[in-house]
């Protein structure tokens, strides 16, 4: 379980948003025989919501939803499917960030093999991935950018359905702060297929962009080569300890401060 943080730092708005999200949340578990949420992961819903308790509460109700759904708490990564869905290293986190702190990850789309992957694999791969990235101290204040690397897709191979999934987990049903989401090379025919995206609520996000308007972005030891920077070494999804199928889904694993970016490698941080 979280520990409980330091409240000194924020604003008085902030506060009542953080003493609102608690209180209805805590009736919500009160109802449902559950104890009250500790403050360490109330803030996680609070952070990826930028202090909105509206939004908080949305990001909370909607996890618990997913948990059910896609049984998050007893996640198997050594087995079958989600083993040859991390085993794909279709999703990545990179061990770099942009010039505010915001992690980096980065999705391989012509990985994505629409006739292997089941949407129940694919989007507990998203959950996992989420998991080792709000490990680090640096992601969970900061927040992510998702690189969309549409390299070598075509209209047949166009992984829309996956995108439009993983686009509303990373909005609305994961307490990580998803910043922007870079689609990097993508044809105009492959746009207009992706014009569904319009209708989620992450759309704001997305930015259509050439290898060389990335380039323009941000710097290119925090990009990876495969998008014409200089960084080589992605971090791939590795197992986490399997959660007990008791486990509150809410509770996440605690971590601990990461190193300074010098050189850019966050520390790997285990769970308790």
């Amino acid at each position: 379980m979280s520990g409980s943080p330091d409240l000194s730092g924020l604003d008085k708005h902030r506060i009542q948003n953080v003493s609102v999200f608690r209180s209805q949340i805590n009736v919500e578990r009160a109802n449902q025989g559950m104890d009250s949420i500790a403050m360490g992961d109330a803030m996680r819903y609070l952070r990826a919501a930028r202090f909105n308790a509206t939004k908080a509460m949305e990001i909370y109700r909607n996890y618990q939803k997913y948990s059910d759904s896609y049984q998050l708490q007893n996640l198997q990564p050594h087995r079958e499917p989600l083993s040859s869905e991390l085993g794909s290293r279709k999703l990545e986190i990179l061990d770099t960030s942009d010039s505010e702190g915001a992690c980096f990850m980065l999705f391989h789309a012509h990985k994505h093999d629409l006739n292997l992957t089941d949407s129940k694999s694919s989007s507990q791969l998203v959950f996992h991935v989420l998991d080792k990235l709000a490990e680090s101290d640096e992601a969970q204040e900061n927040g992510y950018i998702l690189l969309v690397d549409m390299a070598s897709v075509s209209q047949f191979s166009l992984p829309v359905h996956f995108l439009r999934c993983m686009l509303t987990i990373m909005e609305s049903g994961y307490p990580l702060y998803l910043k922007a989401v870079y689609v990097i090379g993508a044809t105009k025919f492959l746009k207009a297929q992706l014009l569904i995206l319009k209708s989620l609520k992450a759309h704001s996000k997305v930015k259509y962009v050439s290898n060389d308007e990335l380039l323009e972005i941000f710097t290119r030891d925090a990009l990876p080569w495969q998008l014409g920077g200089t960084h080589r070494s992605g971090r791939p999804a590795v197992s986490v300890s399997p959660r007990s199928p008791d486990q509150d889904p809410t509770v996440f694993p605690a971590s601990r401060p990461s190193k300074p970016p010098q050189p850019p490698l966050r520390n790997p941080v285990s769970s308790n």
